[in-house]
């Protein structure tokens, strides 16, 4: 995971101890950080995603 400095005032998930590769188990406000962080990277880059998925069908339809 990779830290979004206009997320929830720069966040970091790498220095939370419940980001970690085997960490199984959220609490409710834990999943809305992760989630949010993710939300926001795909608002921030919607252009990009959809590029990219265009790209895809151009070249595999």
């Amino acid at each position: 995971m990779v830290a979004n400095p206009t997320y929830c005032n720069g966040w970091q998930p790498i220095d939370a101890d419940f980001t970690s590769t085997l960490h199984l188990t959220y609490r409710p406000e834990q999943v809305d950080l992760v989630s949010g962080l993710m939300y926001t990277a795909c608002q921030q880059n919607i252009s990009t995603i959809w590029d990219v998925i265009h790209a895809w069908e151009k070249a595999h339809v």
